[in-house]
This record gives structure tokens, sequence and C-alpha cells, in this order.
């Protein structure tokens, strides 16, 4: 199903329904961020987590860790360790268009973590993300819509093509320049960019 959304000032009632349909049990939507389409799903729905797993690497996509979308910085407490470097680094960055790789804490479901036992969190600068997790009142898993063929998805009707009988929802904001956003570890030390997407590391004062 579709739900087209206004990109720049979403409508809490679309909002709403497409949560209706996340609902649980492997719930899965797609939405736009401020570096890609997005699909997502409730940190606690175990069934959907490991069905956004399984799509990420049927796509191409990295064995590194999995990303939430949060709201605030607020809400990075109870999910990363964050020491104070770091965190002066998050507050300067976010929201923007990077993710950042941490430690996760005990309170991150043992089944969404890899064997480094790390999570990445994005913060994106996107209007609709945004009002999902505070409508959600918490946090989104959430990796790249791709195709097959590991290309990123900029178009929401692709998008539900690709994803049929697997995300519930799309919601629509119109297509968007996709480009990845920039990973960066913050759990070695220097820290370490990843991969290099749309967020300039040189801006955060790392090269």
């Amino acid at each position: 199903m579709i739900i087209e959304v206004n990109g720049e000032h979403p409508q809490p009632r679309r909002i709403q329904e497409a949560l209706r349909s996340l609902g649980r049990g492997g719930g899965l939507i797609a939405y736009p961020t401020d570096t890609v389409y997005a699909v997502g799903c409730r940190l606690d729905d175990r069934e959907a987590v490991e069905a956004i797993d399984r799509l990420k690497t049927e796509r191409g996509g990295s064995q590194g860790p999995l990303s939430v979308i949060v709201p605030d910085l607020s809400a990075i407490a109870s999910l990363a360790v964050v020491e104070d470097v770091a965190y002066r680094i998050l507050r300067r960055a976010l929201p923007g268009p990077f993710t950042f790789v941490l430690k996760a804490t005990r309170q991150v479901p043992k089944f969404m973590l890899r064997r480094q036992k790390t999570i990445g969190i994005r913060m994106p600068d996107a209007p609709v993300a945004q009002a999902l997790c505070e409508a959600l009142g918490g946090v989104l898993i959430t990796t790249s819509a791709k195709s097959r063929d590991g290309e990123l998805l900029d178009d929401p009707r692709e998008i539900e093509a690709e994803y049929r009988g697997s995300v519930r929802v799309v919601l629509d904001a119109g297509p968007i320049l996709s480009s990845p956003s920039t990973v960066i570890d913050l759990t070695s030390e220097p820290h370490e960019v990843l991969r290099r997407g749309k967020g300039d590391p040189s801006a955060l004062g790392l090269s």
C-alpha cells in the first residue's frame, strides 16, 4: 500500500495510518530520509528485525551493524555507549546525513546484534522520519531501500513493486536524489570513516 505524505510537513493522520499498518509480527514500512528511502520496523519486533536483516543481505548489504533512527540525542543513551568526545561529535553532526557506529548497551535486544555488539545510529534531518519516531515514541530499525542488484531506489512506486509482499506500507513523499549516509566508527581510536556518502566528515574534524 502506498500512502502519499508531505515530505516537509507530514500529515499526522497519515503517519498514524502507516504506524497502524506497521504493527507487530514482521511489519515493515518504507519511508524517506535525508539521504535515501529506507525500510524500517519496530525495535521490539524480532520477526521484523530478522526480515530487515534478510532483505539487507539479499540486496548486497554489508555485514556491519544494523542501524536505528532516533528522534533525538537523548534517545541514543539507552542504545549506545557514548563517551564525551563522541557525544560532542554527535551533537555537531545530528540531525544530518551520518551513521555513527557505537558500542551497544544491554538494552539493545541480542537478536539484532552482530558479533561486535555495535549499533549504527541515525538521526536524519528528514521530517517524515522524525514524525514516525515521535509518533511511535521510540526508534526505528532501518536499512536503505535497494533493488536486488544492490542499487538504491529513489522512487516510491519502484520500492512498492520491489518489496511487494515484504513491506506493508510505502510513505510516498515523491522521488528523492538518493545518496547514502556517511558512516563513521566512533568505537575506534582514531575515529574511522567507514563509508563516504552525503555527509562531509571534514566538517566534524575527521578525514
